[in-house]
């Protein structure tokens, strides 16, 4: 956990929101990329760790259409 805290900010990427237990996540933001970083405690001590980058999503519509509910009557 605190490898990748320290690690991240000097590669540039800014913390968006982080949660610290027994699965510890981490959110970064670079640019139009986010990187989520999953750690948690491996079998025979250690860490398991993913690390996912993938292009910032869009923000949602203000007119969802077909998301919407039908009209009460």
């Amino acid at each position: 956990y605190d490898f990748y805290s320290r690690e991240m900010d000097r590669f540039g990427w800014r913390e968006i929101t982080s949660v610290r237990s027994e699965m510890s996540v981490l959110s970064y933001q670079q640019g139009q990329r986010i990187a989520t970083i999953q750690i948690w405690n491996a079998t025979l001590g250690g860490a398991k760790i993913d690390i996912t980058v993938s292009p910032k999503g869009k923000k949602p519509d203000n007119n969802p259409g077909f998301n919407e509910p039908p009209p009460f009557k």
